[in-house]
């Protein structure tokens, strides 16, 4: 495994390093960088990595500047002494936030969450190889894990009171950190968009009846508590789409 250390404590950065491949011989530190502006030049070229530990409060400002100016894909595991940054980390390709001083255990849960999502990620992936293929999942950040969704568990998405939330067709609901419009995008074809409120999967769809005013009334296939209905101005285009 090849990983890169951003943290601007020589002796921090070298007992992090120590630590890491006390933990995993085969894990190669390819790279110490101590501020924003040797992070921002290295990253100038693509890098061949796998995981990135960072400190987040470096001398010359906050290192999710790095990955404001650059697209680097790499997953970050964040260490530092604060833990006000969390949420920011977490939409900053974030997989886990370590609070200084970091153990030996620390380190090793976050590795193992690292390899479980990674893992995670490769399997939903493994025999999709067609050119057009859209995400297969949509991560999910809930309580202190990374939770990677398959969309094809996702029964529908829907917003309420401005949060976005999913749920799945094992009734798990998560909310998401992307807006609706974001959702129907990844989603694709098998979702359709019945009325302001709410996507559907096609799939979720178990039984269609005739409402008042034009509209639909739409029974589901997993538990829900919320009533349902296509709007009358989209009756004819999620009829359409049902016969697809």
């Amino acid at each position: 495994m090849k990983i890169v250390i951003i943290e601007d404590e020589k002796f921090l950065a070298e007992e992090l390093a120590f630590s890491l491949k006390s933990i995993d011989s085969d894990i190669e530190i390819i790279a110490f960088l101590s501020s924003v502006e040797e992070a921002l030049i290295y990253f100038d070229q693509l890098r061949d990595l796998d995981l990135i530990f960072c400190d987040i409060q470096l001398t010359d400002g906050l290192s999710f500047e790095i990955f404001k100016d650059r697209v680097i894909n790499t997953p970050v595991i964040f260490c530092t002494a604060y833990d006000e940054y969390t949420l920011e980390a977490f939409n900053t390709n974030g997989v886990d936030y370590i609070l200084k001083p970091f153990s030996q255990e620390s380190l090793k849960k976050s590795l193992a969450k690292y390899n479980w999502l990674k893992k995670s990620l490769v399997k939903e992936n493994i025999n999709d190889t067609s050119e057009d293929q859209l995400q297969n999942v949509i991560i999910i950040k809930f309580r202190n894990m990374i939770l990677p969704i398959n969309l094809k568990e996702i029964a529908l998405a829907y917003i309420e009171h401005e949060v976005v939330y999913i749920h799945t067709f094992k009734n798990q609901t998560y909310v998401v950190d992307k807006t609706l419009e974001e959702l129907f995008t990844i989603l694709g074809k098998e979702f359709f968009r019945i009325n302001r409120q709410f996507l559907l999967n096609r799939q979720s769809v178990s039984l269609i009846t005739k409402a008042e005013h034009r509209k639909l009334d739409i029974i589901l296939n997993t538990a829900f508590d919320r009533k349902i209905m296509v709007s009358k101005n989209r009756v004819k285009d999620f009829v359409i789409w049902m016969e697809s």
